[in-house]
């Protein structure tokens, strides 16, 4: 006689499909985001002058603060944490996460500018150099 029409079904299968198509069309952006990195720092490499802004004052802060405390430690921090970004960079650009243009100088293996490394270390020895100055130590 009469016949009960679930209308709750219906609209979990139209819910359904309207989500499944928004994951599809998600899926297919981020594919191609996968396919494509993107380039890091692709404003910069326009303007030559800033590119190794960051290089050349952490350069010349780590050799100042270098020859004031001259502790070995600092070469070895500056050396360590050089030594993890070069991991983390190339396992980053291995897996495709991003890309570098090529470097000025020179790249490591090929993906990796010799600037990031370098500055990295710098870093440390910068790092380095304020422990030392917070743990009370004169140059």
């Amino acid at each position: 006689m009469f016949e009960m029409v679930d209308y709750r079904h219906e609209r979990l299968e139209r819910k359904y499909e309207s989500l499944l198509r928004k994951f599809k069309a998600l899926d297919e952006k981020y594919s191609k985001m996968r396919v494509t990195p993107t380039f890091l720092g692709e404003k910069i490499k326009k303007a030559p002058l800033q590119e190794h802004f960051t290089l050349v004052i952490s350069m010349v802060i780590g050799l100042l603060v270098f020859v004031l405390y001259r502790q070995q430690v600092m070469l070895e921090v500056g050396l360590i944490l050089a030594l993890i970004d070069v991991y983390w960079e190339l396992h980053g650009t291995g897996k495709g996460w991003w890309s570098y243009k090529k470097s000025v100088f020179y790249d490591i293996r090929g993906s990796v500018p010799i600037e990031i490394p370098v500055t990295h270390f710098f870093l440390g020895i910068i790092a380095a150099g304020i422990v030392l100055f917070l743990a009370g130590i004169r140059f």
